[in-house]
């Protein structure tokens, strides 16, 4: 007992029964002051970090084609947030020092650096369904433009790659901008990269945009009718009524961003499926 008496005062074990292991634990950090402290300062160091590291942009490296089979589906008559994830890159060609774009889930947002040529990533894949995707958008330097795409599916019997899409487009510093709608169509460029060949134009209007750091992009689609907002407001119904292809392939297909310029940056971009 006695022997116990002093190993209990000296922060030790006793010898009568064993010591739970927080028991053996709180009496080591009796005996070790500054080691507990120290391992104590260096835990609350590394969460710390991982918290930053969390929130932290990531650059988003290119990816295979197939992997757009991943993407999620769209549910119907919810609104969905579309930058969850990053996006996947499935066209693009880079000049040599082209930097890769970011993407910072803490903001939802997704920037391009300076793409020699669009950049085309895919968010979500959807039916044959109505739909509205809106985001926001920041334009800066010359020749910038921005917009979306939807639709992209391999059509039969020429196994061509295509999608339509809708755009903010300016190509000069002083010209006016415009939104286009396009027909755009791929050739598979290496292993797993895609890259824009074939552009069909349908239908243009000229846009008035003051404020480049915030536009609002929205575009509701059915199978025969687009309906475009700027900032909330409706500015274009491209027509569709002269077309032989429908607006919304009947097998599933991937929707996205595509952006060209020195610095486009998407943010809070979702999608809401009609009934």
């Amino acid at each position: 007992m006695a022997e116990d008496l002093q190993r209990f005062l000296s922060g030790e074990s006793i010898l009568a029964r064993r010591a739970s292991p927080i028991e053996r634990s709180w009496r080591w950090l009796r005996r070790n002051p500054v080691l507990s402290t120290a391992c104590a300062v260096a835990s609350v160091a590394l969460i710390t970090l991982a918290g930053v590291l969390s929130a932290t942009p990531t650059t988003v490296s290119t990816g295979p084609y197939s992997s757009l089979e991943e993407l999620p589906i769209l549910q119907s008559g919810k609104a969905t947030s579309l930058f969850k994830r990053p996006p996947l890159i499935f066209a693009w060609r880079p000049a040599a020092d082209q930097q890769s774009p970011q993407f910072d889930p803490k903001s939802k947002s997704y920037k391009i650096h300076s793409p020699s040529e669009g950049l085309f990533a895919g968010v979500a894949t959807h039916h044959e369904q109505p739909f509205v995707l809106e985001g926001n958008f920041s334009l800066q330097g010359d020749g910038c433009s921005a917009g979306f795409f939807w639709g992209l599916h391999v059509s039969k019997p020429d196994n061509i790659h295509r999608c339509y899409s809708i755009m903010v487009i300016r190509h000069e510093r002083d010209a006016p901008w415009e939104l286009k709608l396009e027909e755009r169509r791929f050739e598979k460029q290496g292993v797993d990269r895609f890259v824009n060949r074939t552009t069909l134009f349908y239908d243009s209007r000229k846009v008035q945009l003051d404020d480049l750091d915030h536009v609002r992009l929205a575009i509701e689609v059915t199978k025969n009718k687009i309906v475009v907002r700027l900032n909330d407001q409706v500015a274009w119904e491209p027509k569709t009524d002269e077309w032989a292809v429908p607006m919304l392939p009947s097998s599933p297909a991937q929707l996205g961003i595509l952006g060209y310029g020195s610095t486009v940056t998407f943010q809070n971009l979702l999608v809401r499926v009609l009934n």
